[in-house]
């Protein structure tokens, strides 16, 4: 849609990473309240919520907790995070929905994770069974 390529472009900027160094930025991407980058290189780093795994990067230490109901969940991450599942891929597009989000890499494979609830990451029909999250990029057949 027009409204989700608007949230999404191609610039090249210098930015910190995670690991304080600086690194050019090549694509940057936003969703409901996460956010993805690409790097020069191709590297995927992603910041924001991650309550439906829509970062890729798992739960860790690291992660700010949020309180739901007296529960502890992870809610965000500060910085940008590499997406560890992807970095030995070429990333060379992204784009975030509401709460998951999706990745090519050079050699053509799409990649998707975070909130499947209606079935937007490609991976089968979602009627009939639970909701579900997946919290790693996964391969799209």
């Amino acid at each position: 849609s027009a409204a989700a390529a608007a949230r999404c472009s191609g610039a090249s900027a210098s930015v910190g990473s995670a690991v304080g160094s600086a690194v050019l930025v090549a694509l940057v991407c936003a969703g409901w309240r996460h956010s993805l980058a690409v790097t020069t290189s191709g590297l995927l780093f992603a910041w924001g919520s991650n309550d439906r795994g829509q970062l890729g990067v798992g739960a860790s230490a690291d992660a700010l907790p949020r309180t739901r109901g007296g529960a502890q969940a992870e809610c965000c991450r500060g910085t940008p995070t590499l997406v560890e599942a992807l970095a030995r891929e070429t990333v060379v597009a992204i784009a975030a929905g509401g709460a998951h989000s999706l990745a090519a890499s050079l050699h053509g494979a799409l990649f998707s994770w975070g909130d499947d609830g209606d079935g937007q990451l490609g991976h089968g029909a979602a009627r009939g069974r639970a909701r579900r999250s997946l919290g790693a990029p996964t391969l799209v057949d």
